[in-house]
């Protein structure tokens, strides 16, 4: 009896915390479902400390150039940026940048592929795993360096479109009805 009510609670356990776990990967893979996007937490606090990581592990100098996946929203740069307390956009392709190329997550574990500036200005590839707890946020438990020539990729940022240009206003009209006159000014 005892150890029927252990199994039984380990199972609720596993049920509670397994049932509500994200499964993810962006950018989406060809065929999978898409019901997450760069907005969606954990993503965007992973690509964060994926980044943060390698970047300190680079001497944590100047000011960062972030190129996230393709299709990113403006605004997942300004959460990334926020959170990492430094860097911009990437523009310019040829600027050296931290460049995440895929997230995925499961569960209480992620994995995020990061390209960024290496020694002697050659670019490495990196996996770096993360994990969480139930009582901790995440961090970074391994990097593995892939050994490969690889290019930086393209820029991926989209700016915010720049808001509208307000209608234009109707003249003002005077007290009694008339519109305003314009008189040239008096010397």
């Amino acid at each position: 009896m005892r150890h029927g009510l252990g199994a039984a609670f380990g199972l609720a356990l596993a049920a509670l915390f397994g049932a509500c776990t994200p499964m993810a990967t962006y950018p989406k893979i060809d065929g999978a479902i898409d019901w997450t996007g760069p907005q969606i937490e954990p993503v965007p606090r992973l690509m964060t400390e994926a980044i943060r990581h390698a970047w300190e592990r680079n001497g944590s100098a100047g000011d960062p150039a972030i190129n996230l996946p393709p299709g990113t929203p403006a605004s997942i740069y300004d959460t990334v940026i926020t959170r990492i307390g430094a860097g911009h956009p990437l523009i310019d392709p040829a600027e050296a940048g931290y460049h995440v190329e895929t997230v995925r997550v499961r569960g209480m574990s992620g994995e995020v592929d990061l390209v960024y500036p290496g020694a002697a200005g050659q670019f490495e590839y990196a996996t770096i795993s993360l994990n969480r707890g139930i009582t901790n946020n995440w961090h970074v438990t391994a990097s593995r360096l892939w050994r490969i020539r690889i290019t930086a990729p393209e820029p991926n940022y989209v700016a915010p479109a720049p808001p509208a240009e307000p209608p234009p206003t109707a003249p003002e009209y005077n007290a009694s009805g008339a519109e305003p006159t314009t008189s040239p000014p008096s010397e």
